[in-house]
C-alpha cells in the first residue's frame, strides 16, 4: 500500500516520535510511505536514518495542494498527527482516500473548538478520529463521538530493579511549566521532606527560564536539578530514582509515566494524565486529583511505607500489558486494516450557521460588529478568511 503520513513539525518530542514510529511499523509491513511535514526540526536527522524523506509544507492551503500534487500518487491510506494539521485534513478529505486524523491534544481541543471557527467545523464534522489514551478521547467526544483509541508505547530498555536503600528518591522528568504541576510537585514535596528528611527529589529538565528559577529560588532542601537528559543520560536518571512522579494538571498521554513503567518505577500521578491507566492504584502506584497539592503529598506520603519492591514488580507488568511497541504496532496495523475501505464523508458546512457564530464571537471578543459583507479592515479581512479560505465555496465567490 501506498500511505501519506502528515505531522505538524519534526521537534525532538512526543508527537513527531510517535508518528515516527507509526511509519517503522507500516514500512516494516511491507508498504511504501511518504511524510509531510508543517515544520522542520532536529529529528528529521532520525526519519533520514530510517530511510524516510520527509517533504516540508508550508501551512497553506495553496502549498498543500501543491505539495499533494506534486507526489503524483494515488494513496491507499493517509494519516494526520496533531491538532495542528487541520488545514491539510480539510482537503485531504476531499481526495477520496481513507483518512485518519490522530489526534494528541486535550487543551488545544477545547480552545480550537471555542475560538476558531475553522477547526471547530473540520473537527465536530470528520468522521474518523484516533486518540491516544481514554481521557483524551472523552475530551474530543464532548465534539466528535466517531473516536477510537491506540495507546502509545516506549521502548523497552528494562535492564533490572533498582535496589531500595534508606533514602527513598522521587523523580520527575519533562518540561519544567505550571500545567505539568512542577510548582506543586516542588510544594508537595516540600511538606514531605520536612517530615522525612531521607527524601529527595530529583528533577530532570531545562530549569534555565524564569518559572524554572522561580521554583529553584524556592530552596526546597533535598532537590536536585538535573537540567535536559537523553539517551544514556536519561536511563541513568530512571537508573538512580524510585519512585517517578508526574504531577500534570492536563496530559492527553504522557510518556513519561509508559517509561517509568517500563523500567518499573512505582508511580504517582494524576487523574489527568492520559497514561494513568497503566498505574494500578494502589499497587504500582497512586493516582491522585490533579491540581490537589494535599492529595499528592499523602501520596508520596503512604508510598513511603509501601512494599517498594512489589511495586516495582506491578508496574513493570502493567508496562508489559500496555505500553509495549510489541502491542502498539498491533493496534497501529490493525488501523490500517480496519479503515482500507473507510472513505472519508466530507460534509457540507453550513456556512450560515458559521458565519452567525463567528459574528457572535468577533462581538464578544472585540465589542465590534464583524462586516463580512465588505470587509475592510486587516482583522475583517481575516475573518472572512476563515470561512471562505477553508471551503470548497472559495472558487465561487
Amino acid at each position: 500500500m501506498k500511505i501519506l503520513l502528515v505531522g505538524h513539525e519534526l521537534s525532538i518530542s512526543g508527537a513527531p516520535n510517535s508518528l515516527l514510529r507509526q511509519a517503522c511499523y507500516f514500512r516494516d509491513a511491507g508498504h511504501n510511505v511518504d511524510i509531510f511535514s508543517l515544520r522542520d526540526g532536529d529529528l528529521k536527522q532520525r526519519y533520514l536514518e530510517e530511510g524516510f524523506n520527509p517533504v516540508i509544507v508550508e501551512d497553506s492551503y495553496d502549498s498543500i495542494r501543491e505539495a499533494y500534487n506534486k507526489q503524483n500518487k494515488k494513496y491507499d491510506f493517509i494519516l494526520c498527527n496533531t491538532t495542528v494539521t487541520y488545514k491539510v485534513v480539510d482537503f485531504l478529505q476531499r481526495q477520496k482516500t481513507p483518512l485518519v486524523w490522530f489526534i494528541r491534544e486535550t487543551r488545544l481541543v477545547d480552545i480550537g473548538m471555542k475560538e476558531d471557527v475553522a477547526f471547530a467545523n473540520i473537527f465536530k464534522n470528520f468522521y474518523n478520529i484516533y486518540t491516544v489514551s481514554d481521557y483524551a478521547a472523552n475530551v474530543c467526544k464532548k465534539y466528535n463521538k466517531h473516536v477510537n483509541v491506540i495507546y502509545n508505547a516506549i521502548q523497552d530498555n528494562f535492564k533490572k530493579y533498582k535496589t531500595i536503600n534508606n533514602t527513598i528518591v522521587f523523580g520527575f522528568i519533562g518540561r519544567i511549566s505550571e500545567d505539568k504541576g512542577s510548582k506543586n510537585l516542588i510544594e508537595a514535596f516540600n511538606n514531605l521532606v520536612l517530615e522525612n528528611p531521607n527524601t529527595e527529589l530529583h528533577i530532570a529538565g531545562n530549569y534555565h527560564h524564569e518559572f524554572a528559577k522561580q521554583l529553584q529560588d524556592m530552596n526546597v532542601p533535598n532537590v536536585k536539578w538535573y537540567g535536559e537528559v537523553q539517551k544514556e543520560e536519561k536511563e541513568k536518571f530512571f537508573n538512580n530514582i524510585d519512585v517517578l512522579v508526574t504531577a500534570s494538571l492536563d496530559e492527553p498521554s504522557g510518556l513519561t509515566v509508559i517509561e517509568g513503567a517500563m523500567y518499573g518505577k512505582p508511580i504517582i500521578t494524576t487523574d489527568k494524565t492520559g497514561s494513568n491507566y497503566i498505574v494500578k492504584d494502589k499497587e504500582s502506584g497512586f493516582v491522585v486529583k490533579a491540581g490537589d497539592i494535599e492529595d499528592l503529598y499523602k501520596a508520596m506520603k503512604m508510598i513511603l511505607d509501601c512494599d517498594l519492591v512489589s511495586m516495582q514488580k506491578k508496574s513493570r507488568r502493567m508496562y508489559l500489558k500496555y505500553g509495549t511497541t510489541k502491542k502498539e504496532r498491533k493496534s497501529v496495523l490493525k488501523m490500517l486494516k480496519e479503515n482500507k475501505k473507510n472513505f472519508p464523508v466530507a460534509r457540507r458546512i453550513d456556512l450560515d450557521l458559521c458565519r452567525q457564530e463567528l459574528c457572535e464571537w468577533y462581538k464578544t471578543a472585540t465589542g465590534s460588529v464583524l462586516n463580512l459583507n465588505d470587509p475592510q479592515t486587516f482583522h475583517e479581512k481575516m475573518q472572512w478568511l476563515k470561512l471562505y479560505d477553508s471551503t470548497p465555496i472559495k472558487t465561487s465567490l
